[in-house]
């Protein structure tokens, strides 16, 4: 039995506009999530390659499992093809030893002890 395509005889509309980008939120998220310990993590070689800088900031603690996006202190330098490596495989072993290396590297840092603008 042959079938025609249904039609649409009218066209389709939005229901409502596109909201504007928030700018001023946009940059407040942004100096919040990639601030200045964000900047100095990406100058450091990868934690696990050993690749020159610049590298991708690594959060070590998902969304899922409780990390929030704004949390400075679990970020590690990772290439890019680590990063990649390292989302795809979620090694638990891994992700532990990353998770160190960002106390540690969180100690450390010159910018632990900015305000943030939240």
């Amino acid at each position: 039995m042959k079938r025609t395509p249904l039609r649409r005889k009218a066209p389709l509309r939005r229901s409502s506009r596109i909201n504007p980008v928030n700018t001023r939120r946009r940059k407040k998220l942004q100096k919040r999530n990639f601030g200045r310990h964000a900047e100095w993590i990406r100058q450091m070689p990868c934690a696990l390659t050993g690749a020159p800088g610049p590298s991708d900031p690594h959060h070590t603690v998902r969304r899922g499992m409780g990390g929030c996006g704004g949390d400075r202190s679990t970020l590690v330098p990772l290439s890019r093809e680590a990063h990649e490596e390292v989302e795809r495989s979620r090694d638990p072993e891994t992700e532990r030893v990353l998770r160190m290396l960002a106390q540690c590297l969180w100690a450390v840092s010159p910018y632990q002890d900015e305000e943030d603008d939240s």
